[in-house]
């Protein structure tokens, strides 16, 4: 898949630092204005409709556009959405540094992705930075040149990252992974947002012409381990595409 300039991947990088953002808002005392949403243990809680038309129920998500589910963390924090897209556009501006090209990929990334949703580990023993986030989002490839593949989304996106010298470095090569029959490919991330190191684990599957993306982010790679487990909850419905 060989991508015009990188406008899904440039959705990488700028959710990357989506998600950095919002954990190094995140503080051990409490904010004030609007507060996050708790996801709940319990699967009777009242559920969550999102505007792009998923539902959270307690720790259940559904997507019914691509069709499917995930269990999220239980007792994280969901991101509200207005922050989640202030820090957004505040992120844009500073990835984009001025450069023309990146400038009018940024404007076509926030026209063809659906809205990122993140949630944050809700630990008042850990400082922002210090804890861990998951995000989901999908950003419209149907626009790119070849065959379209979990695999050449995350090689094209490490180049763009390379070329652009944005603050994202992918470390190795993507891994095809099976998940309960679905096939998915995986890569590792690194990043650094003001002066915090952050790493990624970043999971694709290619869904009606979308980039499905999945993403634990924390402070160190191996924190992010006993997350994995999330991804395993997983599941498409017999029919997404």
């Amino acid at each position: 898949m060989k991508l015009r300039m990188g406008i899904a991947p440039f959705h990488v990088s700028l959710s990357f630092a989506l998600v950095a953002t919002c954990l190094g808002q995140q503080s051990s005392s409490p904010s004030s204005g609007a507060q996050d949403k708790s996801i709940s243990n319990s699967e009777s809680s009242t559920k969550i409709v999102r505007s792009d038309g998923s539902t959270i129920t307690g720790s259940h998500y559904w997507n019914p556009y691509f069709g499917f589910s995930i269990e999220l963390p239980r007792g994280w924090m969901i991101a509200p959405q207005q922050e989640v897209e202030a820090m957004q556009k505040k992120n844009m501006k500073s990835l984009t540094k001025n450069d023309p090209e990146l400038v009018e990929e940024a404007a076509r990334a926030r026209m063809v992705s659906a809205p990122p949703l993140v949630v944050i580990e809700n630990d008042p023993s850990k400082e922002g930075f210090e804890r861990r986030g998951f995000e989901l989002l999908a950003s419209d490839v149907s626009g790119e040149a070849g065959p379209l593949s979990g695999d050449a989304f995350l090689k094209a996106a490490a180049q763009l990252m390379r070329e652009k010298s944005l603050p994202v470095e992918y470390l190795g090569v993507p891994e095809k992974v099976l998940i309960n029959g679905k096939t998915l490919w995986k890569a590792k991330l690194r990043e650094t947002t003001n002066g915090h190191v952050q790493y990624a684990r970043q999971y694709v599957a290619i869904v009606k012409k979308c980039a499905v993306q999945y993403l634990l982010v924390g402070p160190n790679d191996a924190g992010l381990e006993e997350l994995e487990s999330v991804i395993q909850t997983l599941h498409f419905s017999p029919s997404p595409n």
